[in-house]
This record gives structure tokens, C-alpha cells and sequence, in this order.
């Protein structure tokens, strides 16, 4: 019998927001985010594309820092 692992299509809160916050704020991509955080762009890219769904906290801590939200904001937890 064969098991096969389906990859979740359903995009996450944190991508939602994540990309919400990069669009209100003209930002050109994830890239150019991680530029500006000082962190590899894989980093957010992978955020961005859904292969990375818990972050680490110095990622979450430098994103809402960054886009003056909460921590629980970005995750979804309260509104944006």
C-alpha cells in the first residue's frame, strides 16, 4: 500500500498577511523585503510561497517591527 504526503494548498495567515502588508506598503517583493531587514530573501520568499510555516520568532519579531503590527497580527490571532 502505497502513503503519498499532499502538500496543503490553502494558504496560510501569516502568507496572507504577510503579502498584504508588503502590497500596502509598495514594497517590489520579498526580496527587497529581506534587503531591508537584513536577512537572506529565502527567508521570506519561503514565508511568501508557503514552504515555511513557523517561522523563527527573530523573523516574526523583525517583520512586525518592521510593519509596526503585532506579533498575533501577522500570525492572524487579531486583526490586522
Amino acid at each position: 500500500m502505497m502513503i503519498y504526503k499532499i502538500r496543503s494548498t490553502k494558504r496560510t495567515k501569516l502568507q496572507e498577511n504577510l503579502q498584504r502588508l508588503i502590497v500596502e506598503e509598495s514594497i517590489k517583493s520579498g526580496s527587497d523585503l529581506a534587503r531591508q531587514l537584513k536577512i537572506p530573501p529565502p527567508s521570506i520568499n519561503r514565508i511568501l510561497s508557503g514552504q515555511v510555516t513557523d517561522p523563527r520568532i527573530s523573523t516574526l519579531i523583525l517583520l512586525a517591527d518592521y510593519f509596526d503590527v503585532s506579533i498575533d497580527q501577522l500570525l492572524g490571532r487579531e486583526e490586522l
